[in-house]
Formats: C-alpha cells, sequence, structure tokens
C-alpha cells in the first residue's frame, strides 16, 4: 500500500518529471520554483497555454495570464490558486477547472493539479503543474444545466399538472398545480 507521502509528494532527487518534459511527454506538465516561479514547461503545456516560451508565463499578470478566468468568468490572479496551495501546505493540490480566453468569446476550459517537489532537507522546493484540457466536458455539463433551468421554467409556469416518468416507472420530475 502507498502512503500518502510517497504518493502525493516527488522527491527532486528523482527526475522523472524534467525527463518528462523534455522527451515531450503527453502530458502538459509545468515547472514552478518555490522562488523563482516557472522554470520550465513541456510542449503539450505551450500548446495547451497558447504561449511560445517560459518567459511568457513569467511576463506581469496583465499580459498572459489574465487570459485566464474561474468557471464563473472571473480573472484568476496568477499564479493560479493549486500553485499557492502546494507551495505552502506540501500536499497535492487540484483539480482546479480554469478558462482559457480564445478568440471568437469562446473558452478552452484546463483542470490544473499540482504535486510538491521536495528538496533534500525535507522542504517543498517546486510544484510541478499538470493540465488537461476538459473543454467538451464542460462545456457538457454548462448544455445539460441550462436544459435543466429551461425545462425546471417550463414546469414553474405550466397551468396544467405534469409528471415525467423514467423507463422504469419512477416519477422524474412534476409540476405543481
Amino acid at each position: 500500500m502507498t502512503s500518502e507521502t510517497s504518493r502525493d509528494r516527488v522527491s527532486s532527487s528523482v527526475p522523472d518529471y524534467a525527463t518528462l518534459a523534455a522527451n515531450g511527454s503527453a502530458a502538459a506538465l509545468v515547472y514552478v520554483d518555490a522562488t523563482d516561479g516557472p522554470r520550465w514547461m513541456n510542449p503539450a503545456a505551450a500548446l495547451l497555454l497558447g504561449v511560445d516560451d517560459i518567459d511568457q508565463l513569467r511576463r506581469p499578470a496583465g499580459e498572459v495570464l489574465s487570459a485566464f478566468v474561474d468557471e464563473d468568468g472571473r480573472s484568476v490572479q496568477p499564479p493560479p490558486p493549486v500553485v499557492n496551495e502546494v507551495l505552502v501546505t506540501g500536499r497535492a493540490g487540484g483539480p482546479l477547472i480554469v478558462g482559457r480566453r480564445l478568440a471568437q468569446d469562446r473558452t478552452q476550459w484546463l483542470e490544473v493539479s499540482g504535486r510538491p517537489v521536495l528538496e533534500a532537507d525535507g522542504r517543498v522546493g517546486a510544484a510541478i503543474l499538470s493540465f488537461v484540457d476538459v473543454t467538451e466536458r464542460q462545456e457538457s455539463r454548462r448544455a445539460e444545466q441550462a436544459a435543466a433551468a429551461e425545462l425546471r421554467s417550463v414546469f414553474e409556469a405550466m397551468n396544467d399538472g405534469v409528471v415525467v416518468q423514467s423507463a422504469a416507472g419512477a416519477i422524474d420530475r412534476k409540476s405543481v398545480v
């Protein structure tokens, strides 16, 4: 059985993340140093985050990172909250859903998770962030919520009694008359 410490923490003496990033892993990874900020990312992260090089992630918030929003459309202030969570607590952080604003009022939704990288003395020296594109899942969830809200408003406006049953015969929804 894996202990929480070994599962949630990565020793900086193990170069797996650097090797993974350097070899073009399909996972979108960003290494964030506790004192110097973002240090490297792999090509998948550059593509997913819409940046050409790591220096773009180091620029002032108004340039690149202001393009990120939370699920309510508010700007996410850098660094993303999951970074602070990992660097301060030394535990795995996330997942956190953030959106990246694209052209034509579209949003790409990303799930961000982080893991601490420990120094030899046990201090947290960095965080490895992983990004997963969850746009389809978010859009599907939002469409489902909109459809449910529309159905609810139709039911509330009806003057007739209506019952919706599942295929098994259970009552799923009924209007109040």
